[in-house]
C-alpha cells in the first residue's frame, strides 16, 4: 500500500494514541460526550487528550463527531 508524502512540517499524528483516548472518552457516555467535545474545540484540554498533541486533539474531535453522529438518540441537552 502506498502512503501519502507527508509535508517535513506537517504534525504527527499517532493514531493508536488518539484511538486510545477516544475509546476512553466515549466510555463517559453519551451526553458527557457532547460536553467534551465542546470543551475541545474551546481549545481546552480534556482528561487524555492533555498528553495528545494539538493534530492529535483535532483528529479526537473528528473521531468524536463522528461516533456521536450515529446516535440519533443522544442529542446534547
Amino acid at each position: 500500500m502506498a502512503h501519502a508524502a507527508r509535508h517535513p512540517f506537517a504534525p504527527t499524528v499517532d493514531p493508536t494514541r488518539v484511538d486510545r483516548c477516544v475509546e476512553q472518552l466515549a466510555r463517559e457516555g453519551c451526553q458527557a460526550v457532547h460536553g467534551i467535545i465542546e470543551r475541545l474545540e474551546r481549545g481546552e484540554a480534556y482528561g487524555c487528550t492533555a498528553a495528545l498533541s494539538t493534530a492529535e486533539r483535532r483528529a479526537v474531535i473528528g473521531e468524536l463527531k463522528s461516533v456521536m453522529a450515529l446516535y440519533q438518540s443522544c442529542r446534547a441537552g
